[in-house]
């Protein structure tokens, strides 16, 4: 009976099963083309955009919709909080997997990811990213040993399970130090970019912002999946649990809201409120729909009482945390950029092929592991026979009225998001005018960017005169690039020098050191001898 039970239940022919195994042959050719014929021709990255929706969503939303990991085991067993720890084991496996999926991600946006190891041997203590790698390794492995103990339940080594139990406090504060080092390192990527990062987004407390988030949006996450796996599974959702995690939700909310608006009002970008463009339409969208309707639905206790509702603020909550995510790594930068970019369908149908396969493999752990308090769907299944289900009250009466308020809310969402990428295509398929007293990145980069001073080159033997070098010259503040002569064509470190060698004109006439500009096309060229005074003082 048992095998036929397996069998009944794993290959019943549904409509989401075809779903995900539609999505899996479209994942595995544009798998295909990316690893065998590069990014180039999967995506549509470029040097503008070299990060787009596999960062954007599968890494840094990614990671912080894994969150619930560290909070709800830090909940559990330091705070000693009971009434969460019938949910402890399936948050575990949803980071878990989370991060699976994220890693995975990760190998797919890298151009050369068979190099990935080379950050455990080749240390840059210096980078975010060397931080952020380590950090997330580390905590992969801390949440694999932290679902163990489901294995060794399964196979009945009751000594590891010991073990494991008396070892669980170490985990879990091992867990929470790496958490709250790569949540926050997110954010600090880009503080490296101040000019380029749209004024509503951009902020010192970057960092912060993105850890106080994540931390929020696990009570969402928590929320999400306790409502989802119990449909799925047929099980009873506890509302005491759920009613104390939208209590907590509620607060996290509110210390949010208030922390984003600080950080708005001291960096003074309410001001660009005034300007109505892209930016404006996605972050107003952002903290209306994903931040302020949800604080205000849960404030009220009626709403808190119903399971439905709850439901619908977590999501809410969880589209307003993607959508920031989503405004960082995309929206917030793509006006410094001067382009335009949207996913092609591979990076989307790889994104939608690692969820389905999230949530595949959520479903084989909840049938043969002790994940929820009834144990092994399989093992319940046995007892009370094939066609039965786990002991149920009714899930919950679904009221029509709020499925209809939140489906105007979202397709009004959805609806304003496609305006605003078709209103940004227009404005950046257009030629980049360079208006800099309309531009609030110009504006503010003008004000505190600090170049370099002037430099004087030493003077060659043949030479006609000494060469001043001034960045602010060279620089354009509409469009800052430091990239253009670092490090390629000049060590940013070391004044005087440059990678390809010496700096003569025979150099500059081959394309190298200033000949890469210079060369009668972006700049004068040096070739001409009219053009000896623009560069040397004359003696």
């Amino acid at each position: 009976m048992m095998n036929s039970i397996k069998l009944e239940s794993v290959f019943k022919i549904t409509f989401w099963k075809v779903v995900v195994v539609i999505l899996w042959i479209f994942g595995i050719y544009a798998a295909y083309v990316r690893f065998f014929h590069g990014l180039g021709y999967a995506t549509n990255l470029s040097d503008r955009f070299p990060w787009g929706l596999w960062i954007g969503f599968d890494v840094i939303s990614g990671v912080g919709l894994g969150a619930g990991g560290f909070t709800l085991t830090a909940l559990v067993v330091v705070f000693n909080i009971k009434k969460l720890r019938p949910i402890l084991r399936a948050t575990i496996l949803t980071a878990f997997l989370g991060y699976i999926m994220v890693i995975i991600g990760l190998g797919f946006d890298l151009g050369k990811w068979y190099y990935v190891w080379h950050t455990i041997l080749f240390w840059n203590e210096h980078s975010p990213m060397f931080e952020l790698a380590w950090c997330v390794m580390l905590y992969t492995t801390i949440l694999f040993l932290e679902f163990s103990v489901n294995f060794f339940e399964r196979i009945g080594w009751t000594a590891m399970v010991k073990i494991h139990h008396w070892f669980t406090p170490v985990l879990v504060s091992l867990g929470v130090m790496f958490s709250v080092g790569h949540q926050s390192t997110l954010g600090s990527i880009y503080l490296i970019m101040p000019e380029k990062l749209y004024p509503f987004w951009y902020t010192p407390w970057l960092p912060v912002l993105f850890f106080v988030s994540s931390v929020m949006v696990a009570f969402a996450m928590t929320i999400f999946e306790s409502y989802m796996s119990a449909r799925a599974f047929h099980r009873e959702l506890e509302l005491g649990t759920v009613r104390l995690l939208a209590r907590i939700l509620v607060f996290m909310i509110a210390f949010y809201l208030v922390m984003r608006l600080e950080t708005l009002w001291s960096e003074g970008a309410f001001k660009y409120l005034n300007i109505w463009n892209t930016e404006t339409a996605m972050f107003l969208i952002e903290i209306i729909i994903g931040v302020i309707v949800p604080f205000v639905m849960l404030c009220f206790k009626k709403i808190r009482n119903d399971k439905t509702y709850i439901f619908f603020s977590s999501v809410l909550v969880i589209l307003g945390f993607v959508m920031n995510r989503l405004n960082v790594a995309l929206t917030g930068t793509a006006r410094a950029a001067g382009g335009f970019y949207f996913p092609s369908w591979m990076e989307i149908v790889t994104t939608l092929s690692l969820i389905a396969l999230g949530f595949a493999l959520f479903g084989l752990a909840a049938r043969y592991f002790n994940i929820f308090p009834e144990g092994p769907l399989e093992e319940v299944e046995k007892k009370l026979g094939p066609k039965a289900k786990l002991p149920q009250k009714p899930i919950v009466d679904i009221s029509y009225k709020a499925i209809s308020i939140l489906g105007i809310v979202i397709i009004l969402g959805l609806l304003a998001v496609v305006l605003g990428i078709k209103h940004q295509k227009q404005v950046y398929s257009q030629p980049v005018i360079k208006k800099s007293e309309l531009n609030p990145l110009v504006i503010r980069h003008r004000q505190e960017v600090k170049l370099p001073g002037d430099y004087t080159f030493p003077m060659g033997k043949d030479s006609p005169g000494p060469v001043l070098f001034s960045h602010d010259s060279h620089y354009d503040y509409d469009n800052p690039n430091c990239a253009s002569c670092h490090p390629v064509h000049f060590d940013m470190l070391a004044p005087g020098r440059s990678p390809e060698g010496p700096i003569t004109m025979e150099t500059m006439d081959k394309g190298k050191n200033c000949g890469a500009c210079h060369n009668g096309k972006t700049a004068f060229d040096t070739k001409d001898p009219d053009n000896c005074s623009n560069c040397h003082q004359m003696q």
